[in-house]
């Protein structure tokens, strides 16, 4: 759509048309900057870590809260296996290898939790 709206506006004619019509262009071509600048995605890379961070600290404190396994280890969301990974000083440690059930309903439910909080800010 970018496209099109892009490709219509650099052929667009002002001709004898009035300042009216270059004033929508100008308008369209700052709406299509816009747009542009809102799909970069180094930008949209940056604000997924920063809220991944975010709900990492969340799930930091959640875990804390309910005493789970790995509670003083910095957590996080790792998005590409959709899972808990706590970060310790032996290295990362994946939900699956947390310990017992009860971990691992509490980690999933931490997650759900610091998710939600995320979404509602």
């Amino acid at each position: 759509m970018i496209g099109k709206i892009s490709q219509y506006v650099e052929t667009a004619s002002t001709g004898d048309a009035g300042s009216s019509l270059r004033d929508a262009i100008d308008v369209a071509r700052a709406r299509v900057s816009i747009l542009e600048n809102e799909l970069d995605p180094e930008r949209i890379r940056e604000k997924l870590n920063a809220s991944l961070n975010i709900i990492g600290r969340y799930m930091s404190a959640y875990a804390d809260a309910l005493e789970l396994e790995h509670r003083a280890s910095q957590l996080r969301l790792d998005i590409r296996n959709l899972t808990v990974v706590a970060d310790t000083l032996d290295g990362p440690v994946s939900l699956f290898r947390m310990g017992s059930g009860e971990n691992w309903v509490g980690y999933c439910v931490l997650a759900h939790l610091a998710l939600q909080k995320r979404m509602a800010h």
